[in-house]
């Protein structure tokens, strides 16, 4: 059987994973409602795409594809009789009620609270663009294939951001098809997960699924914690409100996991926020035999920041963090950052490096104010 590939199409592969930033502006306050007429080019199983459709019926566009979410929607006639989803056909010319936001993937998303069905194109009339690319046969090889997914759609500044998350551990049982999937996640593989940077003033996030689960909870860990210290992590519940959720208030880059029950078994989904200002990020495995360290430093203030960079490294042992002795003389003069900067630290600082999880760090000063910004990673003999 075909699937849709919609907003939430099923995802190749354990840790596929896309982030999509809308390109639209977005008003300070959330918006109230748009409308858009449009005309029905798909319409089966409770879904529809449609392409945005002129006065006339003519189309200016046939690959401006939307995917509209009308499962909570009021769907109507001309008159105002109420409809089904089932009632929608290709052709139908619509006009669609919907929050005014646009997710920005392929088709586009939105949410509509009201379809209204106020014509139909002429006898003859043929859809003006080729709808197999948005079909897709399940992949068998896919253990995820018949689950459900999720996204979490934020406010990222000046646009709307949906990021798709991956899933870890399941156990899924459908039309006699039983599947049980051991993930890593959330203590080893933290690179395949997908990273929404938190801006500034938006506190704000929420679930998105593709099936709504009958029970869903949120837990997240703080990254550097994770990574020093797996499954002893500190776990930190998250509170919802229907499937909405606010940010950690400390800023700091998190690991969530949204654990998902359905009648049918249960799916963890995993994502990440970053909602620091001044950040250092690296690989989460890097081999002695690279010979260096790459790493980014990230600066989100606005404002131009100073790096000092004479870096400190330590090593995690069972006493905690101790200092790794640097061999190498440093003037001290700082370099400026704005917005990212990379670099690199070689090895050779430190002779004698060993295997082991290791954390970077450098001291900086942002709008007067002094810190560190560090990132933990692991040092592989491979």
């Amino acid at each position: 059987m075909k699937r849709l590939r919609r907003l939430f199409a099923g995802l190749a592969g354990i840790f596929a994973a896309f982030a999509i930033t809308s390109c639209q502006d977005a008003p300070d306050t959330a918006p109230t409602t748009a409308l858009m007429r449009a005309t029905i080019i798909y319409a089966g199983e409770g879904s529809i795409l449609v392409v945005p459709s002129e006065a006339d019926g003519s189309i200016p566009n046939a690959d401006d594809v939307y995917s509209p979410g009308v499962s909570d929607a009021e769907i109507v006639d001309v008159d105002g009789n109420p409809l089904t989803a089932e009632d929608l056909s290709a052709g139908q010319v619509v006009e669609l009620i919907y929050d005014g936001y646009v997710r920005e993937i392929y088709p586009a998303g939105i949410t509509c609270s009201e379809v209204r069905v106020v014509g139909r194109q002429p006898e003859g009339w043929e859809v003006p663009t080729d709808l197999s690319r948005f079909f897709s046969e399940p992949d068998p090889n896919d253990p995820f294939a018949n689950m459900p997914s999720m996204g979490v759609e934020y406010s990222a500044g000046g646009a709307v951001g949906y990021t798709f998350s991956v899933r870890g551990n399941a156990s899924w049982d459908e039309n006699g098809e039983a599947v049980v999937v051991d993930s890593a996640l959330p203590f080893d593989g933290r690179d395949r997960v997908p990273v929404i940077t938190v801006q500034e003033g938006y506190a704000e996030a929420a679930l998105s699924f593709s099936r709504e689960p009958d029970s869903v909870t949120l837990r997240c860990w703080e990254w550097e914690d994770l990574a020093a210290n797996g499954a002893g992590a500190e776990e930190i519940g998250i509170p919802l409100e229907g499937n909405t959720f606010s940010w950690p208030e400390e800023r700091g880059k998190y690991l969530f996991a949204a654990d998902a029950e359905w009648e049918n078994g249960h799916v963890s989904y995993h994502f990440a926020a970053d909602s620091r200002l001044f950040a250092l990020e690296m690989e989460e495995k890097i081999p002695l035999t690279d010979g260096e360290a790459a790493y980014t430093a990230i600066n989100r203030t606005g404002d131009a920041a100073e790096i000092l960079l004479i870096p400190r490294l330590e090593r995690l042992t069972e006493d905690g963090w101790e200092d790794v002795p640097l061999e190498m003389g440093f003037c001290g003069v700082p370099d400026t950052v704005n917005g990212r900067m990379e670099g690199s630290v070689p090895f050779s600082w430190w002779p004698g490096l060993e295997a082991g999880l290791h954390r970077l760090s450098f001291s900086c000063t942002c709008a007067g104010e002094e810190y560190w910004i560090s990132c933990v990673f692991a040092l592989t003999e491979g």
